[in-house]
């Protein structure tokens, strides 16, 4: 019986070892890292540009790999719970995000990051997006800009 509990305590310490699960806190501290950063790609900055401290709000999600938050001034943030993956994962400048009331194909799109961060498993090759290993290269990201740029009157029913 001793060997069985030891055992199973084991598998459960390795586990722990592989796990790349972040706090709260420690997500909204590299959210703020990443935005404070001034990275830029072809003179275009990854982040948006904000004056003085950007002040976060959690957002409850109903998924286990990522936060939410909304900015005080406007705008929201999608961001991941694991170390190994991007730190943002997306963005808004405008508006605020609310699990409950957002559109359907939004949340489902959220929960499919939820499951795609779920996929790395026990990989420990990743930190911050980037592959450790010397042989993996991977491209800078060009931001992508807003797709609509129009602003019409869209109240119900659209």
């Amino acid at each position: 019986m001793k060997r069985i509990l030891t055992f199973i305590l084991l598998v459960f310490s390795i586990t722990g070892v592989y796990a790349k699960h972040l706090t709260e806190q420690e997500v909204m501290e590299r959210v703020l890292q990443y935005m404070n950063s001034g990275k830029a790609v072809n003179g275009r900055m990854l982040a948006p540009a904000r004056k003085g401290s950007i002040k976060l709000s959690s957002v409850p999600v109903e998924a286990d790999r990522i936060y939410a938050f909304n900015m005080e001034n406007g705008g929201f943030i999608v961001a991941s719970a694991d170390s190994r993956t991007l730190p943002v994962l997306g963005y808004s400048t405008t508006g605020s995000i609310d699990w409950d009331n957002m559109p359907d194909n939004m949340r489902e799109w959220l929960k499919s990051y939820d499951e795609a961060i779920a996929t790395l498993g026990d990989r420990t090759d990743f930190v911050d997006g980037n592959s450790t290993d010397e042989t993996g290269t991977r491209q800078d990201r060009t931001p992508v800009e807003p797709l609509i740029k129009t602003h019409w009157d869209q109240d119900a029913p659209y």
